[in-house]
């Protein structure tokens, strides 16, 4: 086009460029001197190009846009319905009015060519939101917090707190590295090893070797109970927080009632089946009153009994709690019945 005049349609042709287009003119679309194209208010502007081929804008002798039967190209011949791809990366950005349109504003999101990851920024102070179907699912916060939400988008269910290096479950602020609070009914977390041939369970380490740091805390009553307690030094507790001995032992196991504030027992329970219905228990307990137990009972019929007693002062009784003053072994048993046999050479002698 290289005169003056009006068009209404613009019209290429055949398999020929631009040079031999079919004009006609009448008079609602202008070419004005400057390179300016307008067209009448009430007129739209219809370029039509066949579908061999492509409509293309050039800025400096170097394609810009290109429109073809695929899509629309920037930078580029487009295989998609939109392709950005200039040589220099491809790099788009979405202002408005209220973020204002320089570099430092709006939403970036960019290809570099220098071997930088792609990237999505934000540059305002305010959250990139994540949603489907209209719902809130995700955002990061203008703090960088990654926060995740419920099913309907209105509470926040998992949070990556960027400050602490924490990540909170059900909780707002997470207090530990990993931080789960749950409300509802059920386990509060579950690890499951599905290799039924081999395969490890949960593994936890720590390099503290002090006594007052934890390897594991397993806690009820709020927290108030010590369930289990495996410490830094080695020693493992049930029913206390702090396991120790009074001899200087170390790697020990102490069982406690748990509760300073009330008078129970603490016990071991050794228990196996008898091949049938049966369950024998060996419990071994220290009571109230300082006495050191070995208590033997059998589910099926409910038998119980206490066959060891030792008590706070050294005393042994056996089937008996010693009573006798001075005494430091009594045995106690139906009449006319030996306490003790002694044998040598299949000879017995009984005592009692």
């Amino acid at each position: 086009i290289t005169t003056l005049g009006t068009l209404t349609t613009l019209t290429v042709s055949g398999t020929s460029d631009l040079g031999g287009s079919t004009l006609d003119n009448g008079g609602v679309l202008t070419l004005e001197a400057g390179g300016k194209l307008t067209t009448a208010a009430a007129n739209d502007l219809n370029l039509d190009v066949p579908s061999s081929r492509s409509l293309f804008l050039k800025i400096g002798g170097s394609t810009a846009v290109t429109l073809d039967g695929t899509g629309l190209g920037l930078g580029v011949t487009p295989v998609n319905t939109l392709h950005v791809g200039p040589a220099n990366g491809a790099q788009m950005r979405f202002t408005n009015d209220t973020t204002g349109h320089t570099t430092s504003d709006g939403l970036f999101i960019g290809v570099h060519n220098d071997g930088t990851p792609a990237q999505i920024i934000m540059y305002e102070n305010a959250p990139l939101e994540f949603r489907t179907n209209d719902t809130k699912a995700a955002e990061i916060a203008a703090n960088t917090d990654f926060i995740w939400y419920d099913e309907d988008g209105s509470t926040a269910k998992m949070r990556w707190d960027a400050s602490a290096d924490a990540l909170g479950i059900g909780i707002e602020a997470p207090q530990a590295p990993l931080d789960a609070v749950i409300s509802s009914t059920g386990f509060a977390g579950k690890f499951t090893q599905s290799n039924t041939s081999n395969g490890d369970g949960l593994f936890v380490q720590v390099g503290s070797t002090a006594s007052a740091d934890y390897a594991l805390s397993i806690r009820s009553n709020d927290g108030a109970h010590s369930g289990l307690a495996v410490k830094a030094d080695g020693n493992v507790g049930i029913g206390t927080f702090s396991p120790a001995s009074t001899q200087g032992y170390g790697h020990i196991l102490e069982i406690n009632d748990g509760d300073s504030g009330t008078s129970k027992d603490a016990a071991l329970v050794l228990s196996s089946w008898n091949g049938s219905s049966a369950e024998n228990k060996w419990e071994i307990g220290n009571n109230t009153g300082g006495i050191l137990q070995f208590v033997h009972s059998v589910a099926a019929d409910g038998s119980t009994g206490t066959k060891v007693v030792i008590d706070a002062s050294g005393a042994v009784g056996i089937s008996r709690t010693p009573s006798t003053a001075y005494a430091k072994l009594e045995v106690g048993g139906a009449d006319d019945t030996a306490l003790i046999n002694a044998e040598a050479s299949g000879v017995f002698a009984g005592l009692g």
